[in-house]
């Protein structure tokens, strides 16, 4: 098939056309994304992303656990936070950016492989792309793919042109980075050295061979070995790839699985299954503790005995995934791809997808898989990614990476039909042409008749995202909408009744706790918060069954955890709840919450058991460490608005509380240099909370310092009300009896009693110091 050739200033001037039309595209692309009510709205994945980037531009630069997810994306997008201030905006324009310069990459490719005439055919159907923008756009990982694929690609084929070993190294090092941001990737470290292995022609040269190969695995080691190293260092395990490959099996694998939905089984929480009970369950069925690798290849193992238990639906299952592969339907995952494709108006224009990529891509295989061995690499990669997607779950973001090399495919078919038609080769037309016709009803129908946009999902997302942002009764609207399509969906009562807790409706959020019990009466969450509710009307006994109810059933659930021990406390069942609290010991090893509200509970114990009072201190001690060291988010696939246990805020809260217990027990133990140091630190991360200047007050009086005593007091007591102001207000009486300023004491003590009349307290020290006592 011959092509005519193009010159150089033509290929450019159309290269720049082009890439002037895709730039604007992206420009209006973004400009009405950022006008749509999705805008900074961020969801499951997106969000763990963006909070693991936080924590890490925050300086937690190194984390506390081996990597569940691959660690690439979280670390660029920190640099992203560090360099745009956090602004979400500076964030996906820097993506696109990384956008354009993938398709230039994938232009250069598709001419390398097929010539000039190929690669702007490829051009066009790449700018008329919804997904490349799509994904561009949003803070997941994939859209990286897109960029280290191409680049790839080209620096192998210029090593075997070149003969350049050192090109070799860079593909290894690209691979590497490719491989730290989606795993899958690193069936090229097979494909790639063995496609090159060919000792029947006459030009191999295996001695030569061997020195790319191992050049190329050196490369990919260059990159992965710090990995591993920084796994062993921080969990003890010298892995490089991450540890949510098992789940992600048993997902994709399960005899439940629909295979597309990033779903457990309805038993282990369904769309919202969490790590720690996937952990639990694994360890309980092992009969051991299990570091978080072992944990994967134990639910691999269950999923590989699940397929063998019933293989023809295994066999079923497969066929489907085949199906999903290739359906022109966008299968979306963190959010409703048609929706919101239906609210960004240049998506109208923006129509290539599976439809035409698909039946066209087919006949450039079969056509222009003989043109050279770059085609035959290009397919090979095609069908070893497949085969790796398959062997888990189907999702639009999982198969976009495949998308640039259809397209280059595509281009051929596309050229190739037409010059078929000019040529005027009507057998071999007509039989493509029935091949493009079956491969695009293949594409076109939905042969499961399932919504593969995951209509309800969104609209739960909907009502989580006006919740988060306080508008309540447009949350319950949504909330109640969701319940009427369906009332069985999981945790919508919940969330709804959430949002009655944010406007002090207890009544009203009691009565959706419920009925969410109705739908799942193992609902850990609802328990404990009805535990809560009842806790703050004053119904303690209630509530203790409540929370216990809750923690029998998710001893893992740091909420849970929490509202026990309050319910406890209130209940007076101290001693239970920490036999109970140091039985689950083994749950929250990295927990800081587990060691501060442990510590509570033996600070309250402490009154018939002295010796618990430095336990406590211990604890708290190892709660501050444990806060210091922990910053990244925990990942699970709840999107429910309970809590948000690692947000700043939190953290910085219940290190002050944990400090400021510290002193109290110092003061306890008469240690008021120890106290005074734990006071301090309290109000160095809240300095309004009253108990750390209650005791920092105390241990000054203690140790004779009155005059900073006096200062702290008079600072304080302008923005107190209530016991506390009469208390600090007693705190400067006192110190200005310690100075000798007895006229100011009696002062201050008659201005407390006249406020505050019935504080006998003061009357007894003011009658002491006008007797001269």
């Amino acid at each position: 098939m011959d092509t005519k050739q193009i010159s150089a200033r033509q290929e450019l001037y159309f290269l720049l056309a082009v890439t002037a039309i895709h730039i604007l595209f992206r420009v209006v692309y973004i400009w009405q994304y950022q006008g749509s009510e999705y805008w900074g709205h961020l969801t499951v994945d997106a969000r763990f992303h963006y909070l693991w980037a936080q924590a890490i531009a925050s300086g937690d630069f190194w984390g506390s656990q081996v990597f569940f997810r691959a660690p690439f994306y979280a670390y660029f997008l920190a640099l992203l936070q560090l360099i745009f201030s956090d602004s979400i905006l500076g964030i996906v324009i820097a993506q696109n950016i990384i956008g354009i310069i993938s398709f230039l990459l994938t232009y250069k490719l598709c001419k390398e492989i097929f010539g000039a005439r190929f690669a702007q055919i490829a051009a066009i159907l790449y700018i008329f792309t919804f997904n490349f923008y799509f994904f561009e756009s949003e803070l997941l990982l994939d859209f990286l793919l897109l960029f280290f694929l191409p680049l790839f690609f080209l620096t192998i084929m210029r090593a075997e042109k070149s003969h350049g070993l050192l090109f070799w190294l860079l593909a290894g090092v690209i691979l590497g980075l490719a491989t730290a941001t989606r795993p899958t990737v690193l069936i090229l470290a097979v494909i790639v050295p063995l496609f090159f292995l060919r000792p029947s022609s006459k030009l191999f040269n295996f001695k030569s061979w061997i020195k790319r190969s191992a050049l190329f695995l050196a490369g990919l080691i260059i990159i992965l070995l710090p990995i591993a190293i920084r796994n062993q260092v921080v969990g003890g395990q010298f892995t490089a790839l991450p540890t949510q490959g098992g789940i992600n099996f048993y997902i994709g694998n399960n005899q439940q699985a629909d295979g597309w939905s990033a779903a457990m089984p309805d038993s282990l929480g369904g769309a919202f299954w969490q790590y720690a009970e996937c952990k639990q369950i694994a360890e309980r069925e092992t009969g051991r503790e299990l570091n978080p690798s072992e944990v994967s290849r134990f639910w691999y193992r269950k999923g590989l005995e699940e397929m063998a238990d019933k293989p023809g639906r295994a066999l079923q299952l497969y066929l489907k995934k085949i199906t999903l592969l290739f359906t022109n339907d966008n299968i979306s995952n963190n959010r409703n791809i048609p929706q919101f494709k239906n609210s960004i108006s240049v998506s109208a224009i923006l129509q290539i997808s599976w439809w035409l990529l698909f039946p066209f891509g087919l006949v450039g295989m079969i056509a222009g898989l003989k043109r050279n061995y770059k085609a035959r690499l290009m397919a090979l990669f095609i069908l070893f990614y497949s085969l790796a997607v398959l062997l888990f779950f189907v999702t639009s973001r999982f198969r976009l990476p495949l998308l640039p090399f259809w397209i280059m495919f595509a281009s051929y078919g596309i050229y190739y039909m037409l010059w078929l038609i000019s040529e005027k080769k009507f057998n071999n037309t007509i039989l493509y042409s029935i091949l493009i016709i079956a491969a695009a009803a293949f594409s076109l129908i939905n042969f499961h008749k399932t919504d593969l946009s995951n209509p309800l999902q969104e609209k739960y997302i909907r009502g989580n995202r006006q919740l988060e942002e306080g508008n309540l009764e447009r949350a319950r609207q949504i909330y109640r909408e969701l319940l009427s399509s369906n009332p069985q969906y999981p945790q919508a009562n919940m969330n709804l009744a959430a949002s009655f807790v944010r406007s002090g409706q207890l009544d009203s959020a009691e009565y959706y706790y419920e009925r969410e019990l109705d739908v799942n009466p193992n609902s850990a969450r609802s328990l404990s918060s009805l535990a809560e509710i009842h806790r703050l009307k004053g119904n303690y006994r209630t509530a203790y069954d409540y929370a216990e109810r809750a923690l029998d059933l998710k001893p893992f659930y740091t909420e849970v955890m929490i509202n026990y021990v309050k319910a406890a406390r209130t209940a007076a069942r101290l001693d239970t709840a920490l036999e109970r609290i140091n039985a689950i010991e083994k749950e929250y090893k990295e927990n800081p919450y587990y060691y501060f509200y442990r510590g509570v509970l033996k600070i309250d114990l402490s009154a018939v058991n002295l010796d618990l009072l430095s336990g406590a201190e211990a604890d708290f001690s190892k709660s501050l460490e444990l806060f210091e060291k922990i910053s990244q988010p925990s990942y699970d696939r709840d999107p429910a608005l309970h809590t948000l246990l690692f947000s700043v805020e939190k953290k910085e809260e219940m290190m002050a509380l944990a400090w400021a217990n510290t002193g109290v027990i110092n003061l306890n133990k008469s240690e008021n240099s120890r106290a005074l140091e734990a006071f301090e630190a309290a109000l160095s991360f809240d300095s309004t909370l009253d108990q750390a200047r209650r005791g920092l007050l105390e241990a000054l009086m203690r140790i004779g310092h009155y005059k900073r005593a006096l200062e702290l007091s008079d600072q304080i007591i302008p923005q107190s009300a209530g016991i506390e102001k009469r208390t600090f207000m007693l705190y400067k009486a006192q110190a200005l009896y310690n100075l000798g300023r007895n006229a100011e004491a009696v002062e201050t003590l008659e201005e407390i009693l006249t406020l505050y009349p019935e504080f006998e307290t003061a009357r007894r020290i003011l009658e002491a110091i006008k007797k001269g006592g």
